[in-house]
């Protein structure tokens, strides 16, 4: 009987590690999943696009890194990523989760020219990343922007 229990807890203990450990690793694929996906689409836009306003898969991406991603892992891809859409992205969700930026990074969004594609509503324009995370978009909640500015427009 001794035995039995040693065995149940060991495979349990066991399981449980391993398991852990995978869940983790799954964690990570999905965060660099979801960045290379955005990458590859490489426009940053609003919550809704197009004359329709149809649901933008873009953005559902970014709610999907913002849900997964650890604050780190935001800081990384906003301080680092060869993409600057994915930058953007990611310093956008460190601003709606109202954290404390670390200070360099806020002067480095401050100062970057990349410029990136964007689609706003029915927009499409090209802008560049210090303009659009410190300039007039400043809240980059196109969403509310859109529909304070178009007439006819059902805020969500």
């Amino acid at each position: 009987m001794q035995l039995l229990k040693y065995l149940v807890v060991s495979v349990t203990t066991f399981l449980v590690w391993q398991n852990s450990g995978y869940t983790q690793n799954i964690h990570l694929t999905s965060v660099v999943f979801v960045v290379n996906e955005m990458a590859a689409h490489n426009i940053y836009e609003s919550s809704t696009i197009g004359f329709a306003l149809q649901k933008s898969k873009q953005y559902e991406r970014f709610q999907q890194m913002n849900n997964i991603a650890t604050d780190d892992q935001l800081i990384e891809l906003a301080s680092n990523h060869e993409n600057g859409v994915v930058r953007l992205y990611a310093y956008q969700a460190l601003k709606q989760r109202n954290i404390v930026i670390p200070k360099h990074l806020t002067e480095k969004f401050k100062n970057d020219q990349t410029r990136v594609n964007i689609f706003i509503g029915c927009i499409r324009d090209v802008k560049s990343i210090n303009s659009i995370a410190v300039g007039g978009m400043s809240q980059m909640n196109f969403a509310t922007q859109a529909s304070n500015t178009s007439p006819g427009i059902i805020k969500q």
